[in-house]
């Protein structure tokens, strides 16, 4: 999987650089041996992670169809053998005022600015009455007036976070019902539709696992254990067939994934050198498979993977 897309204003700063360039690698080197070994090797460039979790849709058209196994590695501030992946929802949030005016002296109705300022208190103490581990993010992306002019409408990014699939639908559930209730004690219109496709949470292969294990330790490659709330679209395909989608290590700490600083570590050397050690690690982790047989990913070790995943 060749994810490419950057963030909007920051560049690459999720190294989605790294993580095409890792698969191309890959790609590159199982090409040299495919014919050898009978190996069929696809590299899928994949847009529209960040915005439009495009692996949801491309899985349910069809795309990934006769393919047996899918990985992909993505540059961390810490390498970590089979991450822990939320579910994840997006929504874009709208308010609508009937107020007017140019200043609360001259209007004696709730502005888009005061909803906005209840909704997002009610969204703070949202994960209180949620599952443990559930995440609420969010960004006002724009409003029609000013400081002397009040807005009419508000338009606001909502991004939900959950370990588990069913989580996250009573998040979204529960999302609703707080945009419901602030619409009616602020007497404002406030719509909350889902801006892309749900994400499920990342089912890790232990069988790709363990065999990515030893090939990215022998290539002197680090795991730690290091809990990050991320999220991936290739949670998706993970419910049709075995994935694994580990992370490495680019010396960028503190900098995390999406910081700004991310960006300029995603083109250093240092992330070069980690971005050609992973995609030799998944090269060698296919050739692997390839000899053991497909079906070691299946069954016993794909319902083990789930289950430590939960423990």
């Amino acid at each position: 999987m060749a994810e490419y897309d950057a963030l909007p204003g920051i560049g690459h700063a999720c190294g989605h650089n790294l993580v095409s360039g890792a698969s191309l690698a890959a790609f590159m080197l199982l090409m040299r041996v495919a014919d050898q070994i009978d190996l069929k090797v696809t590299l899928f460039g994949t847009p529209s992670e960040e915005f439009g979790a495009a692996k949801v849709e491309l899985a349910e058209s069809g795309a990934f169809d006769g393919v047996n196994f899918a990985m992909m590695a993505h540059p961390a501030p810490s390498g970590v053998d089979a991450p822990r992946m939320a579910a994840l929802a997006r929504y874009q949030v709208g308010i609508e005022s009937a107020a007017s005016g140019h200043s609360s002296a001259y209007s004696s109705g709730v502005t888009v600015s005061e909803a906005w300022h209840v909704l997002a208190t009610g969204l703070g103490l949202l994960p209180r009455q949620l599952p443990r581990g559930a995440i609420i993010d969010w960004e006002v992306l724009s409003t029609s007036g000013s400081a002397a002019v009040h807005a009419r409408r508000l338009k606001a990014d909502v991004i939900l976070r959950a370990w588990e699939d069913a989580h996250l639908q009573a998040a979204a559930e529960a999302l609703a019902t707080t945009c419901g209730a602030v619409a009616t004690i602020t007497r404002t219109k406030i719509e909350c539709s889902l801006a892309q496709r749900f994400m499920p949470a990342m089912r890790q292969n232990v069988g790709l696992a363990r065999l990515w294990r030893g090939n990215r330790a022998a290539l002197g490659m680090t795991s730690q254990a290091v809990p990050f709330p991320a999220a991936t679209d290739l949670g998706a395909l993970s419910l049709r067939i075995p994935c694994l989608h580990p992370y490495f290590n680019i010396g960028c700490w503190p900098a995390k994934n999406h910081d700004p600083e991310f960006t300029q570590a995603a083109v250093s050397e240092r992330a070069h050198s980690a971005m050609v050690n992973a995609g030799t690690a998944m090269a060698m982790t296919v050739v692997d498979v390839a000899a053991v047989g497909y079906s070691t990913l299946h069954e016993k070790n794909y319902t083990e993977s789930i289950s430590k995943q939960r423990s």
